[in-house]
């Protein structure tokens, strides 16, 4: 499967947008321990939309995504498997190695400082107090399944994903529908944040199409009609039901329509010239994406301290312009060691 230039300019559109909404879902749940929000209708209202309904596709999005790419060209030959393992282990496990490490170093210094400590940690371990156990869970299942730079999730499931390729491969060729009606039954079913089962359901729809020969994006615009009707009537639907059981179901479909609506109005918008590739916030997505979780705790927690928390709005403002400081922050970044460390720059985000 050849990826062309409009579609190459979609794909990488599609993964800024999400990384910024993975912001948005992150500044939500940094701070669900506060139980104030059950008064503030409003804001709930707000934060579900942007946070939970849009946000919660971001990952399914990234995996569909890396799954159609991963097996674009792929040849079922042990040349072809191992060319793509070494491709990934630089630009997938080194830099999740390396930001797993730099956080825990970060942590260590962070609680150092008595004043900012508790915005960091919430109750567990210090890394102070970190044995060597600890130490080589962080870098796997350190809280709540999720190595210590918690967002990594996503990578390490995608490693996973990638070795286990030949078998993705066969069952994509001999077992392709009954496989996704499986992974689609697990991912729809799990009434907890599905992490996992949603890695293995888009990424495998993504290899699909690769190993079929179908272009993504030209397959989702020919639906996009249809998608651009039914996701706002699943939104409202997902609003209307909330707490539910009912509504839970409606939110897995909203998830799952949504993730080809999202890459359908952005590939429409390209087609009539209303957006265009901006290499800088396109290619600094994943860097984003790596250093955005600890600053948007810091930054919603600290921020928390100088409003009203009776005052919708003043919650309200300050949950966008902390995502706004998140992102600024993460790409003035980018832009400086883009500009002073390129090496460095594309060494510990895999030569992206």
């Amino acid at each position: 499967m050849i990826i062309n230039k409009q579609e190459s300019q979609a794909l990488n559109i599609t993964r800024f947008v999400m990384s910024i909404f993975i912001v948005f879902f992150h500044a939500y749940t940094s701070v669900q321990i506060y139980d104030y929000w059950k008064d503030l209708p409003v804001y709930r209202g707000v934060t579900r939309f942007f946070s939970l309904q849009i946000g919660e596709m971001g990952v399914p999005v990234f995996f569909l995504i890396s799954g159609y790419l991963f097996f674009g060209k792929y040849q079922q030959t042990w040349m072809c498997y191992k060319s793509k393992i070494q491709k990934r282990f630089y630009s997938l496990f080194v830099p999740y190695i390396f930001w797993n490490a730099f956080i825990i170093a970060a942590y260590y210094v962070a609680e150092s400082i008595p004043t900012i400590q508790t915005l960091f940690n919430e109750g567990g371990k210090l890394v102070h107090d970190f044995d060597l156990h600890d130490f080589l869970f962080a870098f796997w299942s350190h809280k709540g399944g999720n190595p210590i730079l918690t967002q990594m999730w996503f990578v390490r499931d995608l490693l996973i994903l990638i070795i286990c390729a030949p078998i993705i491969y066969l069952l994509a060729r001999y077992a392709k529908f009954v496989a996704i009606l499986c992974f689609g039954f697990i991912w729809f079913a799990k009434w907890e944040v599905p992490n996992w089962e949603s890695g293995l359901l888009f990424f495998f729809i993504g290899a699909c199409f690769s190993i079929y020969g179908k272009s993504l994006t030209e397959e989702v615009r020919k639906i996009a009609p249809s998608l651009f009707i039914l996701t706002p009537l699943l939104l409202l639907a997902d609003f209307l039901l909330s707490g539910t059981t009912t509504g839970f179901y409606v939110h897995r479909t909203l998830i799952f329509v949504g993730v080809f609506f999202i890459i359908a109005l952005v590939t429409v918008l390209i087609e009539k010239s209303k957006i265009h590739d901006i290499v800088f916030l396109t290619s600094g997505s994943f860097f984003l994406y790596i250093i955005h979780d600890p600053m948007i705790r810091f930054i919603r927690k600290f921020t928390l301290r100088w409003v009203d928390h009776t005052s919708e709005f003043q919650v309200i403002a300050i949950y966008f312009a902390a995502v706004a400081i998140d992102v600024v922050v993460a790409y003035f970044a980018f832009w400086c060691l883009r500009k002073y460390a390129p090496g460095f720059l594309r060494w510990s985000t895999g030569g992206r």
